[in-house]
């Protein structure tokens, strides 16, 4: 192998090395936020289970400081749903785009 084939392998492995470590950072984070916006969907169950319980208790004594802890949780998740929605459509959109079943379908 001459030295000018070393040096193109080299270069060509760096780059596919480089493009390696990209695309796995790129799978890290999607990994976390993912599991960040199931983590949010967790506590929304939790606040289902809540509603569930005024859905069919109507003659229970409330507890304010529950109730009031409950709300906050709920405005504070308000913002990260509507963060997790706008990421989930840009993930939609772009598995959209490299799918030629899709592509087909929209024209």
């Amino acid at each position: 192998m001459s030295v000018s084939e070393r040096f193109s392998t080299h270069l060509l492995d760096a780059v596919l090395e480089k493009k390696r470590k990209e695309r796995e950072e790129t799978r890290k984070k999607f990994i976390e936020r993912t599991f960040a916006a199931l983590e949010r969907l967790a506590q929304t169950i939790n606040l289902r289970s809540f509603r569930h319980f005024f859905r069919w208790a109507y003659a229970s004594e409330l507890d304010e400081r529950k109730l009031r802890l409950v709300l906050e949780d709920a405005l504070m998740l308000k913002d990260k749903h509507r963060q997790d929605i706008v990421f989930i459509r840009k993930l939609k959109s772009s598995v959209n785009k490299e799918d030629p079943e899709y592509q087909e379908q929209s024209t």
